[in-house]
């Protein structure tokens, strides 16, 4: 099995493991397509000088993350994502697919925006 294969392997594993049901909206469209994704959110550091030094023009900020298997979905910007009744995501940016993911770049969205919109119901 060649090196490929075996990170191929890995990342699905991963996405198997780590992956949350959830509903995608596309742009415009209220008909929901069932899919998986990963929820990432991480803190990173923003501003013009990115250093060890505190003060710096710098602060952290949560950079929320959904990673998507490029053969179930391909999201677009502006697409809706609900993943329950308190969580759901506006995608901003997408990344260009990265062998078998697509990664987007997203903003939460409040209670009161995800108010009638269907998500997966967790058995």
């Amino acid at each position: 099995m060649a090196l490929r294969d075996i990170k191929n392997k890995a990342r699905l594993d991963l996405h198997e493991e780590m992956k949350v049901p959830a509903f995608y909206f596309p742009p415009g469209s209220f008909v929901a397509a069932p899919c998986f994704v990963r929820v990432h959110s991480m803190f990173r550091a923003l501003g013009d000088i990115q250093s060890n030094q505190v003060g710096l023009a710098e602060r952290e900020e949560m950079v929320p993350r959904l990673v998507f298997l490029a053969s179930e979905i391909v999201p677009a910007r502006a697409g809706i994502i609900t993943i329950s009744a308190t969580e759901g995501y506006r995608i901003d940016v997408v990344q260009p697919p990265d062998g078998l993911t697509i990664t987007a770049f997203v903003v939460p969205l409040t209670v009161t925006q995800l108010a009638g919109l269907t998500y997966p119901e967790v058995v």
